[in-house]
């Protein structure tokens, strides 16, 4: 994160340009469930000069969602030259917004009930944290993607991804760590401090196997955490294995 000056407080909101505000406003408030919070028509000179428009006229709607209070603005340029383009998410510079919801395939029904589209039936993630809960990408009145993803588990469990990394000893291991064994600990105990890693240690076997649950974006940095160790370049530990790992952290 950058220090001193110049850096983010906080987020402001998502914006989506719309044909038609009070279509968009019905999808989002009717459909999707968001509350509609503001309603405005602008003409500001220096909104004219912020949006590189000179004089466009700006009917702008404003939802919050209200568990997470982050805020959709939805905005309607008239007086200007406008032009569709196509917002399918493979093109490069559009977008898609995603709402987390309790139940995807009602919201998919009210949806189609209502004549809009969706990209494909409500399907189920196999992968990534969304695993073995529920999701579909909507089309809203402008063509703009609106993702819905459900939860496997009930709201008040949450799991967090991480890697399950299981080292084995080396022969020998018992009488070839004992110099390294400090420096070894400290740097566990420093990780866990910053909360790489979750938890470590050995079973109180004959020096097997070492586990570790780490915090990493990819298995691959997961198993340099490891790597990096000095038991690794004393010949302690003789092999290292990645897994992913669902743990349950509330």
């Amino acid at each position: 994160m950058p220090e001193g000056a110049g850096r983010t407080v906080s987020f402001g909101h998502v914006g989506l340009q719309v044909g038609d505000l009070d279509r968009s406003t019905a999808y989002y408030r009717d459909v999707i469930g968001l509350i509609e919070v503001e309603r405005q028509l602008r003409n500001d000179p220096y909104l004219q000069r912020l949006t590189g428009y000179p004089g466009v006229e700006l009917d702008i709607s404003l939802f919050v969602e209200p568990r997470s209070g982050v805020l959709l603005e939805l905005l309607e340029y008239r007086g200007v030259p406008r032009a569709s383009v196509d917002p399918a998410t493979a093109n490069p510079g559009t977008g898609h917004v995603c709402f987390e919801v309790d139940d995807v395939d009602a919201i998919h029904a009210r949806a189609l009930a209502a004549g809009h589209r969706a990209v494909s039936d409500p399907v189920t993630p196999t992968s990534g944290r969304w695993a073995g809960g529920r999701s579909v990408y909507l089309v809203d009145p402008d063509g703009i993607r609106v993702e819905l993803v459900q939860r496997a588990l009930p709201e008040e469990v949450e799991t967090e991804a991480v890697y399950l990394v299981d080292v084995v000893f080396a022969p020998g291991a018992a009488e070839r760590r004992g110099p390294y064994r400090s420096a070894h600990l400290q740097r566990i105990a420093r990780l866990k401090r910053e909360g790489v890693i979750i938890e470590g240690g050995a079973f109180l076997d004959t020096l097997s196997t070492s586990i570790m649950l780490i915090r990493a974006t990819t298995a691959e940095a997961a198993r340099e955490v490891a790597e990096d160790d000095v038991y690794v370049s004393a010949g302690v530990w003789e092999e290292v294995r990645v897994r992913p790992f669902a743990r349950v952290a509330r």
